[in-house]
């Protein structure tokens, strides 16, 4: 039997508006209306805040509940791992979650970007507070090189390579929030949807970034968050497929040992970022760049 809706649903308009991850015809509560006051953050997609789960659990079934959440993020993370955010719906998770409540997903997040929030929430604290260590020690150090920032910023989100808890799958979910993350360095101050610690890194990444002019510090960091995140995930479906041969009793090489390191790999995808980003501007960009600052400059004054 269903178990009836919170409360705050009840007094919810109809009109409900389509998710940024959902389809129209897979709109699931995401209503316009605002929600209670709470002290969560918001979400980073939608700057919706999510329901504190006080509120979200009737009756304060404690572990039981508990229990329910942590299965269904779980499948979640792997689903959307494996087949995309937009792939998935929240019905087809709480089928493969086992749920007799055919709408869990919906009574405990309320839609897919709750949901969302849930898996970020997961993970997310951990690495955040692994970076600011980091960051604390090169700043107590005075060492803010562009190799021990860039160090920073990778290497508590490549450890989720090693994390049996859903690290690998929230790695690959993770790529597909690129544009999130690299927003959230380059322009801190101007998004809802916040990253935790992202002003500290941004702050620390511009610093080693002065040898660029700003256009180009902004697309060289662009590239390299697409390369950070986007080259874990591609690392960790060569390794499953590494896995994959290994069952079917193929032998491995020595080629695919290296693979199968995540350190080493690490390591090389932090110097292919510094280099991306120490690397000056050749000619053509350079030039490319004063003719694109002198028409904007031209245009500027042609419309005062």
């Amino acid at each position: 039997m269903n178990r009836p809706p919170p409360p705050h649903w009840r007094a919810l308009p109809w009109a409900v508006s389509a998710s940024r991850w959902i389809s129209p015809d897979r709109c699931f509560f995401s209503a316009a209306a605002p929600r209670p006051t709470s002290p969560a953050r918001p979400c980073r997609w939608t700057g919706v805040s999510p329901l504190p789960a006080e509120q979200k659990v009737a009756g304060g079934q404690g572990s039981r509940s508990a229990a329910t959440r942590a299965r269904l993020i779980a499948v979640a993370e792997s689903l959307f791992a494996e087949r995309g955010i937009q792939g998935v719906s929240l019905s087809e998770i709480n089928r493969a979650s086992k749920q007799r409540n055919s709408n869990a997903c919906q009574y405990h997040f309320g839609n897919k970007d709750g949901l969302l929030q849930a898996i970020v929430d997961k993970h997310v604290p951990a690495i955040a507070a692994r970076r600011n260590r980091l960051l604390d020690e090169l700043e107590q150090a005075r060492a803010l090189s562009l190799e021990a920032v860039v160090r920073a910023w990778v290497q508590p989100v490549a450890e989720k390579l090693e994390d049996p808890d859903g690290g690998r799958d929230f790695i690959r979910v993770n790529a597909e929030l690129t544009p999130t993350h690299t927003l959230a360095v380059l322009r801190p101050d101007r998004i809802a949807l916040r990253a935790e610690g992202a002003d500290r890194l941004a702050r620390a990444l511009q610093a080693t970034l002065a040898h660029l002019p700003a256009p180009l510090r902004e697309q060289r960091l662009q590239l390299a968050s697409s390369l950070l995140f986007h080259g874990l995930a591609d690392h960790s479906r060569v390794q499953e497929d590494l896995r994959r041969n290994q069952r079917e009793g193929q032998r491995e090489g020595r080629r695919d040992s290296a693979r199968h390191d995540n350190a080493l790999f690490t390591h090389s995808l932090i110097d292919a970022i510094c280099a991306m980003l120490a690397s000056a501007p050749s000619a053509p960009t350079s030039t490319r760049l004063a003719d694109v600052e002198e028409t904007a400059t031209n245009a500027t004054g042609t419309s005062a």
